[in-house]
């Protein structure tokens, strides 16, 4: 029996016979066939190899995490220059940024970033600021508002999320600082703990001041975000607050610091209470000792002046218009001056706590230093040893109520201003409020904020990989079938002759 031969196609030409061809386009599509399978699941992992090498493995190589952004946050005092102050004072940089001290903050705030190596990433963190060349001068000027770039490799991140994330928050700690900044600021409180034990004068004084630092902070803000600028959940505008703030001490239309002062001078009020009374005796008789005496030294000082200028006067008229001599005349003048100033005070002093003056403010010699004694039923120093003494006259019963009442309206008048609910600290709730509501962060000039520099197509190249995959698992399976499945022996045959 015959040995069975595969089929075979013998095509031949004029001169003979000519091998077959084995490869066709025909035997390609049934090797396909033949191996779709396999040529299937090559396309695939040539497609997700594409993919994953190009995201996890190339693009990270090649890549830059970047931000284009500036500041526009009102609690940061900007210079145009890359810097500015915070609101309490405190500098701000650009640069300071990628300082080491801020990195490590930023890691250790967020377990995000717990893992980084920040050696590593510092390497290729930069920020720069942007500039642009005078046309007439040639000279580089910062852009303003100031434009910030900052940037670091992405293969320094173990993703491209964590990379975005860090360096957002690494630009948000200016913001952080300067609210840092904003919320353990208050307003100025110039009422010292001792305020209750000083003169009435003293402290009208130190209120004066207390209200001035509260306008002052409140047209501060007014500057800064308008009158119309809402300080509150309800909606109340500024220019209310500051309206109602300086009518609060106008009532009927009159100051009450300018009522208190007219007061307080009209009567000789005096703050002291019982069980201190001694106390407030023992001052005054200490004070006034004590303007008696730096009288009696300013009398001798006084004199030997007055004796030098007359002296400098009396000489030759060459030396009075010579200027050193004309320096030292005017000078001494002065002190002459600022003397008898100061003894018209202590007098003034001395005649509210109840001393005799008239003799020695007529006549202001040595010798009548000694005419100022204590005298009268008028004065503070008299009516405090009268109650002391338990002899004090109706007179005096009523001044001594009406220092009480004077205490009561000053201690109001200081609860208004920095009390618990006080302007002072509605002042400063405003002021927080504010900066709070109204600060605008951060611009960023890019869609997605912190983005990375242009890599290779994940699916480009996963086509790619699938193309690359599908024609080399498809030519395999094409010579697998040719040789195996379906071979083609080449065979040479004479051509018949005709007869």
């Amino acid at each position: 029996m015959a040995e069975d031969k595969p089929n075979v196609v013998i095509l031949q030409d004029d001169n003979g016979v000519k091998p077959v061809r084995r490869y066709t386009w025909r035997r390609y599509g049934k090797g396909i066939a033949f191996g779709k399978w396999w040529i299937l699941g090559a396309t695939l992992v040539g497609a997700l190899a594409g993919y994953l090498g190009t995201r996890f493995l190339l693009n990270p190589m090649r890549q830059t995490a970047s931000a284009r952004f500036s500041y526009e946050n009102t609690a940061i005092n900007l210079d145009d220059k890359g810097g500015g102050t915070y609101v309490d004072g405190t500098t701000f940089r650009y640069a300071s940024l990628i300082s080491e001290s801020n990195l490590k903050a930023v890691k250790e705030a967020d377990k995000r970033f717990s893992g980084l190596d920040l050696d590593k990433v510092s390497n290729s963190l930069k920020i720069t600021i942007a500039t642009y060349t005078d046309a007439t001068t040639g000279a580089k000027i910062f852009e303003t508002p100031n434009r910030f770039t900052i940037s670091a490799a992405r293969n320094d991140f173990p993703s491209s999320e964590v990379a975005r994330a860090f360096l957002a928050a690494v630009i948000e700690t200016a913001n952080t600082k300067a609210l840092a900044a904003v919320d353990k600021h208050i307003v100025t409180d110039v009422i010292p703990n001792s305020f209750g034990e000083l003169s009435f004068s003293s402290q009208l004084s130190l209120l004066t001041s207390q209200k001035n630092k509260i306008l002052d902070e409140l047209n501060g803000l007014s500057s800064k975000f308008t009158a119309n600028a809402i300080i509150d959940e309800t909606g109340s505008p500024l220019s209310s607050f500051i309206s109602d703030f300086q009518y609060s001490f106008l009532p009927q239309g009159v100051d009450v610091f300018v009522s208190l002062n007219n007061s307080l001078k009209a009567n000789n009020w005096f703050n002291f209470s019982e069980e201190g009374l001694k106390s407030s005796i023992s001052y005054l008789e200490d004070t006034a000792k004590g303007y008696i005496e730096k009288m009696r030294t300013d009398l001798i000082d006084e004199k030997a002046k007055q004796q030098f200028v007359d002296s400098l006067k009396s000489s030759s008229g060459f030396i009075v218009t010579d200027s050193e001599y004309a320096a030292l005349i005017a000078q001494n003048e002065m002190q002459i001056q600022e003397i008898i100033e100061r003894r018209n005070t202590y007098l003034t002093n001395l005649e509210y706590y109840g001393y005799f003056i008239d003799k020695f403010k007529n006549e202001p010699t040595e010798e009548n230093i000694g005419t100022i004694v204590l005298t009268g039923t008028e004065g503070t120093l008299v009516r405090l040893k009268a109650i002391d003494a338990g002899t004090a006259d109706e007179a005096t019963k009523t001044w001594a109520k009406g220092c009480q009442a004077f205490a009561g309206e000053i201690n109001k008048l200081k609860e208004s201003l920095v009390g618990e609910d006080g302007y002072a600290k509605k002042t400063g709730d405003a002021y927080h409020y504010l900066y709070h509501a109204l600060r605008s962060d951060v611009t960023y000039y890019d869609a997605g904020h912190v983005t990375l520099s242009a890599g290779i197509s994940p699916w480009l190249m996963a086509s790619v990989g699938a193309v690359l995959l599908f024609v080399a698992s498809s030519l395999i399976c094409w010579v697998v079938y040719v040789n195996k499945i379906d071979p083609v022996i080449d065979e040479k045959e004479p051509k018949k002759e005709s007869k």
